[in-house]
């Protein structure tokens, strides 16, 4: 492996369904490396994970935690089985850097089940985002 190749960082966006994950990477990325196809607000489009690379990071967008489907400990499973596998890779440029939380403003605080998946992914591990600020009102 060279070691003057610098590896660009891999960020996970996960959250709840309908919080804006894809929305984010679209809104910080270069036109056209999100689909606007990939966007919808009436229902969940991401399935899995959809990698969106560009030339100073890659982004994985996680599936929505769809309430009723998944608990959170499932989805936290699911996150962490996601970030594993990337190490167990044994490719260093697929290995998550970041994990990134979503959470959307207009709920005015972080909800139990937010604090309950950012502790069992690991506090160190996960910077939350506050999605969807422009909709609040003042």
């Amino acid at each position: 492996m060279d070691l003057n190749k610098q590896i660009k960082p891999t960020i996970l966006v996960c959250g709840k369904t309908g919080v804006g994950k894809t929305s984010l990477i679209q809104a910080i990325t270069h036109p056209g490396t999100v689909p606007e196809s990939a966007i919808s607000d009436s229902k969940p489009c991401t399935k899995d994970f959809e990698v969106y690379k560009t030339e100073i990071a890659n982004f994985v967008d996680a599936e929505g935690m769809e309430p009723g489907s998944k608990t959170i400990e499932e989805y936290a499973q699911f996150v962490l089985h996601e970030v594993n596998n990337r190490i167990d890779s044994g490719k260093p440029e697929k290995v998550i850097t970041s994990i990134w939380y979503c959470i959307d403003a207009s709920g005015a605080r972080v909800q139990e089940g937010d604090k309950k998946f950012i502790r069992k992914i690991g506090e160190q591990r996960v910077k939350i985002i506050v999605t969807k600020s422009e909709l609040l009102r003042l």
